[in-house]
């Protein structure tokens, strides 16, 4: 059939051209260098570590939930420490999430480039351009969460009924920008790895 002859991309990542983290580290385990190996494996731990923390805290969110109609509805017996939980697993959820659609690169993107040029110089300058721009706004943020994670931590801030430390969550974000930090300087270097390919650099 003809449509078995077609050249078809294996993802959108190929036909777009661009360049993901966990696929672009993953290619580099192939490398003969300590350093590829060395990467990759860091960065599987790393995933699986997020993939735990949405998983538990997902969990916790929607037993929390549950907990709470069951109390207040049919016990008549309100617990207002679960308003305070509640945030707690969000949060940790949240910005587990934000790196790992970082590290698969599923976030939206316009994608408009593509449309006015094909120039493949072009578009890997541009994308390497918007990643190191994303990069510099996400560590101007990450300096301001830890200054007010910081605060907290100072004057020692504990929630109102549960009198847990602030920190609990301040941290979610903090190690969230962190590691979506991480995800887009490794996508950085790979991105300007491949500008200097086309561009006829070795």
């Amino acid at each position: 059939m003809a449509t078995e002859e077609l050249d078809v991309p294996a993802s959108p990542d190929a036909q777009e051209g661009r360049i993901t983290p966990a696929r672009a580290i993953k290619d580099e385990q192939g490398a003969a260098s300590s350093f590829g190996r060395a990467l990759t494996f860091v960065e599987e731990r790393l995933a699986a570590g997020l993939r735990w923390i949405m998983f538990l805290s997902l969990l916790g969110l929607s037993l929390t939930m549950v907990a709470q109609v069951v109390m207040r509805y049919l016990l008549e017996w309100p617990f207002l420490g679960i308003e305070e939980m509640a945030p707690l697993l969000a949060l940790w959820c949240y910005f587990g999430g934000m790196v790992y659609s970082t590290r698969h690169r599923t976030h939206i993107e316009g994608g408009i480039l593509t449309l006015i040029t094909s120039n493949p110089r072009i578009i890997g300058v541009a994308r390497a351009l918007g990643t190191a721009i994303a990069l510099v706004v996400l560590c101007v943020f990450f300096y301001y969460a830890y200054a007010i994670v910081q605060f907290n931590f100072d004057i020692g801030r504990k929630s109102a009924y549960l009198r847990w430390p602030r920190y609990l969550w301040d941290l979610s974000f903090l190690v969230g920008m962190a590691g979506m930090a991480l995800y887009l300087l490794i996508q950085l270097w790979f991105e300007l790895r491949h500008v200097k390919l086309v561009w006829g650099g070795r």
